[in-house]
């Protein structure tokens, strides 16, 4: 009767994916592309300065917030396809933002900040946010390229602090003091006699105006990249995705229906296990708070050394029709290029003074959940060897010789609903990599051991079944499995950027401690994911030791999908 039972079970399921995964085809073939825009706190940087950003998703008909992916990708692209970085966000109902602070090996000239996600995919990839960001490295010699045919050149002009003529339509920025003082309190209203021209998300920059002009013929609307003939992408519905196809090493054929593990190892780990399509083809969904970390990938089988793994290329865009034009700094530039890097010197001077705050994220829960027992093995008596220590200390499991490896067990507790699996195995982990070769264990340092985790009972997990998971933990979370064929793959993988609160000081609550701290800020202000869903917001920050003129942006997209860019500007002004 019970065979029976979970005979119905497993067709019913089988049946259940089936229909689920033609469900998927349907709405994927339905589903709306993306578009993707960035908003900046400027487009001219000097090195030193932190480049601010935030990132936001659009549905492509009606520019509408969307909720498809939950990842998104930025890149700054140089001359000769240099990236000089590429950072991930995790997306929260098409909103995400961050930050790179721009180092002084970077030369001057004109770079691509390129944003997407991988469902903006389209034959000219024009969804794609490309524009120009202009650097400026007064510290390298020999940058300039006089001769180049093509050169952008950068000249002092006088700073456009005449305001900003708002459009009836956009969103009014109102400010308590055209002309405030220094280390002063400033007050902002956002409003709006529009509801639909009002509410949305937004980025809010508050940055001294720069005395420099810049003469680029470059339309940035005409810019396009190109993606790699094999690009073929699916949305990242839940979280980022890994994949790739397995492949036997002989005939190079395709292995359908093998399982594959993944392992971002720690203590917070990441374990998942997959089984490969018809085309040999497994794909992970990593939707986890993960650190930066080597992941590794293997296959799960016994013939598995017959066979190889092949990681699709996360480098699908290709960036080979991109122009650069040459920039020449003009020499009427030296005084306010010394004037602005001394400013900047200061500044990263006293950083430990302004760090921004990140924001704390919630570690991944373990994929089982609460260990039935754990074993801390600091509690008891330290042996030499992990099979004694099984002997002495953990009652609820045990290590068998056989005659051709050692064999891990978990002793079921109680009655076990599902006993007629006890002669599967049990699942091994060490710092969250998966043991299939129990040798590489044996011979490990049990004093480094900190810990041992037993879930008893039948596990079903992915496509596996397991009788029971023997999870142990290392005390330096450092082990690694020895490199020893195609069957393992292990990579960096870098991790979604944290978010952050940006530094703001508060010279009413800390006045005496900030007394004696030099205040050379040029970005007063940076909030990004700005929500307005009320009539009236009223935002507060304080000016710094910079005299001059400052432009207040709010750049965003109302809930309606209309791109709003409203600008104001005021003078920091000391009475002489």
């Amino acid at each position: 009767m019970k065979k029976n039972k979970i005979l119905i079970i497993v067709i019913f399921l089988c049946f259940s994916s089936i229909c689920s995964k033609a469900q998927n085809t349907v709405s994927l073939n339905e589903m709306t592309r993306e578009a993707v825009h960035l908003s900046t706190n400027s487009k001219v940087f000097l090195v030193g300065e932190t480049l601010y950003y935030n990132f936001f998703c659009l549905l492509n008909d009606n520019k509408n917030a969307s909720l498809i992916s939950k990842i998104g990708y930025i890149e700054l692209v140089g001359d000769n396809e240099e990236i000089l970085f590429k950072h991930k966000l995790n997306l929260d109902k098409g909103i995400g933002y961050g930050d790179y602070f721009i180092p002084t090996e970077i030369k001057t000239g004109q770079y691509k900040l390129v944003a997407y996600t991988k469902w903006i995919h389209d034959t000219t990839a024009s969804a794609a946010y490309i524009g120009n960001v202009y650097i400026l490295n007064p510290y390298l010699q020999n940058q300039n390229n006089e001769d180049s045919e093509s050169v952008n050149e950068i000249q002092i002009s006088e700073s456009k602090n005449d305001g900003f003529n708002e459009e009836a339509n956009s969103i009014q920025i109102e400010i308590n003091s055209n002309i405030v003082n220094s280390r002063s309190l400033v007050s902002i209203d956002l409003k709006s006699s529009f509801e639909d021209l009002y509410f949305g998300n937004y980025s809010l920059s508050v940055r001294k105006t720069a005395s420099i002009e810049i003469q680029d013929k470059t339309v940035e609307n005409n810019i396009k990249i190109k993606w790699k003939n094999d690009f073929n992408m699916l949305p990242e519905l839940r979280g980022e995705i890994i994949s790739g196809t397995i492949k036997s090493k002989e005939k190079d054929s395709l292995i359908s229906n093998i399982i594959v593990s993944l392992s971002i190892p720690g203590k917070n780990y990441v374990f998942k296990n997959v089984k490969t399509d018809q085309f040999g083809k497994f794909k992970f969904n990593l939707y986890e708070n993960y650190k930066t970390s080597d992941v590794l990938i293997q296959i799960v089988d016994e013939q598995k050394t017959n066979y190889k793994i092949i990681l699709d290329d996360f480098n699908f865009i290709d960036y080979s029709n991109l122009d650069f034009t040459k920039i020449k700094i003009n020499q009427n530039l030296e005084d306010w290029l010394v004037k602005q890097s001394i400013y900047n010197q200061v500044e990263n001077a006293y950083y430990n003074s302004k760090k921004d705050s990140v924001l704390i994220e919630r570690p991944p829960n373990l994929f089982y959940g609460k260990a039935s027992i754990e074993y801390v093995l600091d509690d008891y008596k330290r042996f030499p060897t992990l099979k004694e220590t099984f002997i002495e200390v953990i009652q609820a499991g045990a290590i068998r010789n056989s005659k051709e490896d050692f064999k891990f067990k978990v002793y079921d507790i109680g009655d076990d609903k599902y006993g007629h699996f006890i002669n599967y195995s049990s699942l091994v982990l060490f710092d969250g990599i998966m043991i299939q070769d129990k040798d590489v264990i044996m011979d490990y340092a049990v004093k480094n051991i900190e810990s041992i985790n037993l879930v008893n009972g039948t596990y079903f997990y992915g496509p596996s079944i397991f009788h029971g998971i023997i999870d142990i933990k290392t005390k330096q979370e450092d082990f690694k499995l020895p490199d020893n064929g195609s069957d393992i793959v292990t990579f960096n993988l870098e991790s979604p950027l944290s978010h952050k609160m940006y530094y703001s000081p508060n010279y009413s609550e800390n006045s005496n401690d900030l007394k004696r701290i030099p205040d050379y800020r040029s970005q007063l202000l940076w909030l990004p994911s700005l929500k307005l869903d009320s009539n009236l917001k009223t935002i507060e920050f304080y000016t710094s030791d910079i005299e001059g003129g400052f432009e207040i942006v709010l750049e965003g997209f109302t809930l309606a999908g209309k791109h709003v860019v409203s600008k104001h500007y005021f003078e920091v002004k000391n009475p002489r």
